[in-house]
């Protein structure tokens, strides 16, 4: 009889502490597909001198939205870790377009539990874009970005294994545009403060 009230108490303890409830267990990874906007707001400073009136027209179109698919990791009790990716395209002729790729890597803290709730952290962020003349389909110029920034969101759980979040963040880049003329190659770089906000759905397992 002591034995049995043993082993039911352990396996007691054992679902409680894996689980938020009998047969329910926490879930560790999330794959998730998010829409970020351009940003809210228009803040840049160039960094190298305009040589020519030329260099106000460097830089490559962005699409309005940027789409990227995010795999998180749960790391703790209130830790995961996040990385992501995103590839668009957009083509306004039949041999021209832009191409447009980048990634991140982030770390999120969740005031409760992990994917689940308010969560707040930085996130290293990369991006490439490559516009091709319509006429040649030669590429005219290429914009790269490495930046930091801040973002904080919220987690909506709806049962074990979906979610949805939107979030708000914060940072900067430095960007570098290079622009290929018929009378020379135009390059700056500018430092830039982003704004921007993101709604995402996806999977927990």
């Amino acid at each position: 009889m002591l034995l049995t009230t043993l082993t039911m108490l352990l396996a007691a303890t054992d679902v409680h502490a894996t689980g938020e409830g009998p047969g329910e267990d926490q879930p560790d990874w999330a794959v998730d597909y998010s829409l970020t906007s351009p940003s809210l707001i228009g803040v840049s400073l160039a960094l190298s001198p305009s040589t020519s009136t030329g260099l106000a027209s460097v830089g490559v179109p962005r699409p309005a939205f940027t789409n990227s698919l995010t795999l998180e990791r749960a790391l703790g009790a209130h830790f995961t870790g996040l990385a992501a990716v995103s590839v668009s395209a957009s083509q306004f002729a039949p041999r021209g377009g832009v191409v447009t790729g980048g990634g991140l890597l982030g770390l999120h803290w969740y005031r409760e539990r992990p994917l689940d709730g308010f969560w707040v952290g930085p996130e290293l962020l990369f991006q490439v874009s490559t516009q091709r003349e319509a006429m040649t389909g030669t590429v005219v110029s290429d914009d790269r970005a490495l930046g930091l920034r801040v973002r904080s969101g919220w987690t909506q759980r709806f049962g074990p294994h979906f979610l949805v979040s939107a979030s708000v963040g914060v940072g900067a880049n430095v960007s570098e545009a290079t622009e290929v003329t018929t009378a020379a190659t135009l390059s700056q770089a500018t430092a830039n403060l982003v704004v921007d906000a993101s709604l995402a759905a996806g999977v927990m397992f």
